[in-house]
């Protein structure tokens, strides 16, 4: 017969086992795809250059794609601090972060250089991507971002892994954010989810472990599974409209979901601390 703590032993090490295939599950829908070439100095394709997010360095405008990777090409390697701050009015991003000639494409190519991108003068009205790739994907240089305000949907994948990115202007015009639009940007601490947003899709915010706190705007009537799982950070989520399609499967840590759903719950502020998984509603 085994003894007592050798059959503790046993049990402790299923339960960790069981336990870490969970949180992996949970994390599988949020996994697949993405470009996986990251390439770069980091691991994942960007220089670690310390420093701060935000411009210090030089501010350049351009109205071509060529135009501005010719110009980044030819500057020196820079830190977070002194990025680069890129004006770039186009129609078109020209395609997917692995796609030549593409935007995300020269930032790709130039992983060693930190960027602050400006769109709001372009035209665009979407930043799509797909399960393997997105505009923007693995840009591990790009500190911050302006949407303009012609764009209604930032889709699948655009920003993924853009693991520098530490704030992001959405503007009211969008009312879709995609399917792992935002998901691994782990530097990602402020973003705004302006008031004409409707869905919040799967994975669209997941593994953001920078992010602190995030309010969620009455229009918004969708929250997807897993949209922001893995966010280890956020101790503050505001909701300010009831949300009627709010997926119960890890869309946040802990009990926030049941909290939410519960007779008591709905509309107000629920906090945690950190590392906990038991949300409160403080008002």
């Amino acid at each position: 017969m085994k003894s007592p703590l050798k059959v503790f032993a046993a049990l402790r090490s299923r339960a960790i086992i069981a336990l870490i295939a969970a949180i992996g599950f949970s994390f599988a829908a949020c996994r697949g795809g993405g470009y996986s070439v990251y390439g770069g100095y980091n691991g994942y394709g960007g220089y670690d250059g310390g420093g701060d997010g935000g411009g210090g360095g030089i501010t350049e405008t351009f109205t071509s794609i060529d135009e501005m990777k010719t110009w980044l090409d030819a500057q020196p390697a820079n830190t977070k601090a002194t990025a680069y701050t890129i004006i770039l009015n186009v129609s078109d991003l020209g395609g997917y972060s692995i796609t030549a000639g593409s935007a995300g494409n020269a930032l790709r190519y130039n992983n060693n250089k930190y960027v602050s991108f400006d769109l709001s003068g372009s035209t665009i009205t979407s930043i799509e991507g797909n399960p393997n790739a997105g505009p923007f994907d693995n840009c591990t240089s790009l500190t911050s971002v302006t949407i303009p305000d012609s764009v209604t949907s930032i889709g699948y994948g655009a920003f993924r892994n853009c693991t520098s990115l530490k704030s992001v202007i959405i503007p009211s015009s969008v009312t879709e954010i995609g399917q792992n639009a935002f998901s691994r940007c782990t530097g990602l601490t402020s973003v705004t989810i302006p008031s004409g947003v409707t869905s919040i899709k799967d994975c669209a915010f997941e593994s953001c472990t920078s992010l602190t706190s995030i309010t969620i705007p009455s229009s918004v009537t969708e929250i997807g599974q897993n949209a922001f799982s893995n966010c280890t950070r956020l101790t503050s989520v505001t909701f300010q409209g009831p949300i009627t399609d709010f997926s119960s499967s890890g869309t946040f840590l802990g009990d926030l979901h049941a909290k939410f759903t519960a007779e008591t719950g709905g509309i107000g502020t629920y906090t945690r601390l950190t590392g906990g998984s038991t949300w409160t509603k403080v008002s």
